[in-house]
């Protein structure tokens, strides 16, 4: 009898165990949910106009960029973050006979704006990847991580653009450079990201920001730190 009553306490015990597990994997889900739910809300559209010359004929030509950034409050001031790409205008893809080729533009002015209003520029730095601009009207429900805490195949989820299935789960990769003859640091992210994603925000298990999306390589993507936007952010 003693036996019996032994082994039902152990099955109770495991299955309140169990229980609890479960509760405690929807109470994380749930808090997670609510997290994208409010990055969503803090994304925005962004429009850059670039007036740039072109050589040797020094014609003025105009360029538009459309992208995404994200309203967060950092110390209690509002920034808008980036990648610096998204409202940055570089280089002029012309046609050749060998292909697609890509040439530096000279710019002449360059303006962001938001609902048709200029952007303040706090840093637009194409050595790092990112650009930030003075924002208003945030929030306290967008909240960033250390990306430095991040680790070998930790778990982080891309808040992508909505035309390309918005959330996609993904892990981390190896800290490396964009490119070889880059400075730009970050971390491969296999996110499966779109044509499209590039300034999006990268959150961890916690629903924080942790980096954002600067480019794509087939199914994996790039992610700039978000520690590398923190530098600029007092």
């Amino acid at each position: 009898m003693k036996i019996k009553g032994v082994v039902r306490s152990l099955a109770f015990a495991g299955a309140l165990a169990l229980s609890s597990c479960s509760v405690n994997s929807d109470l994380k889900l749930e808090n997670l949910r609510n997290k994208i739910y409010d990055i969503k809300k803090n994304k925005i559209s962004l429009d850059t106009i670039t007036f740039y010359k072109t050589e040797p004929d020094g014609l003025i030509l105009e360029n538009n960029l459309l992208g995404d950034g994200v309203k967060v409050k950092h110390d209690g001031l509002c920034y808008i973050l980036t990648a610096d790409h998204v409202v940055s205008f570089h280089k002029q893809a012309i046609d050749t006979p060998l292909g697609v080729e890509y040439y530096p533009v000279i710019r002449v002015s360059e303006e962001t704006y938001l609902n048709g209003k200029k952007l303040d520029e706090i840093v637009n730095d194409p050595e790092k990847g990112i650009a930030i601009f003075k924002g208003n009207d945030c929030d306290d429900s967008v909240q960033l991580g250390d990306s430095s805490q991040l680790k070998l195949l930790d778990d982080v989820y891309l808040i992508g653009n909505p035309r390309n299935g918005g959330v996609r789960p993904g892990i981390v990769g190896n800290e490396r450079k964009k490119a070889m003859f880059m400075e730009i640091y970050g971390y491969s992210i296999s996110a499966n990201p779109h044509f499209g994603d590039s300034g999006n925000p990268v959150i961890n298990h916690n629903g924080e920001i942790v980096g954002f999306l600067s480019e794509k390589h087939f199914v994996s993507g790039f992610m700039i730190p978000i520690n590398k936007f923190k530098e600029y952010m007092k």
